[in-house]
């Protein structure tokens, strides 16, 4: 119950992180969200082990350092996605697109290199937060 409750603020942040990057996606900006991902992301690992560690909080720095990676991805990527969007991206379409794959490709893997970063950070931020033990939980 702890962790949901610690994780409320970054609710409203969610939908915005999923828009903003389905948005860049469209606009064939894939690499500012993987790269904003991926630094928001290693951040929130670093930091559980700062905070559950170093800092002394046990299991409750787990979810401290994972909000503070979820506001940190939402704030970069609004920022960040009005600076990218000052030039046009969108092109009108053609039938040259069916013959893009390596476009397609490059944005396919940017997108889940930004996917990854998320799941894995919070899979490792889990298996820290269990490393911590009964004694971190409850005590």
């Amino acid at each position: 119950g702890q962790f949901v409750v610690i994780q409320l603020p970054a609710l409203p942040l969610m939908p915005v992180v999923m828009d903003v990057t389905t948005f860049c996606a469209a606009q064939r900006i894939v690499r500012m969200p993987m790269l904003v991902s991926l630094f928001a992301n290693g951040l929130a690992v670093g930091l559980t082990w700062v905070l559950m560690y170093p800092a002394g909080l046990g299991f409750v720095g787990a979810p401290i350092a994972l909000l503070i990676g979820q506001l940190l991805h939402g704030a970069l990527l609004i920022l960040l996605t009005r600076r990218t969007l000052e030039h046009p991206t969108l092109l009108p379409p053609s039938h040259d697109a069916l013959h893009s794959w390596r476009e397609l490709i490059g944005l396919g893997f940017g997108a889940a290199v930004g996917l990854w970063a998320e799941w894995w950070s919070g899979e490792v931020m889990i298996v820290m937060a269990g490393l911590a033990g009964p004694t971190h939980c409850f005590g």
